[in-house]
């Protein structure tokens, strides 16, 4: 995965309490196979893409998965944003 314009976070690992990063340019969130993640973006970036299986509804984006089940929440203003489910 190129990362030159951006940050890139592997969310496997991460604890409750992370509290997020700063990211100039873009940030790259990467789930889990397996893992059902719930992302809701509080303020809208610019550009959202996805890789993998993402369901998009008005600034929410759904992977479905059988194992642990995550509530991401995004806040960011400008910039690119990636959803990687893999």
């Amino acid at each position: 995965m190129n990362t030159s314009n951006g940050n890139v976070i592997h969310t496997q690992g991460l604890p409750k309490a992370y509290k997020g990063v700063q990211a100039l340019h873009g940030l790259n969130l990467e789930v889990p196979a397996g893992v059902a993640a719930h992302v809701t973006l509080s303020s809208c970036p610019q550009n959202v893409e996805t890789e993998g299986l993402w369901m998009a509804n008005r600034g929410t984006y759904i992977a479905d998965g059988a194992g642990a089940s995550w509530a991401i929440d995004i806040e960011m203003g400008v910039g690119n944003l990636t959803l990687v489910s893999q």
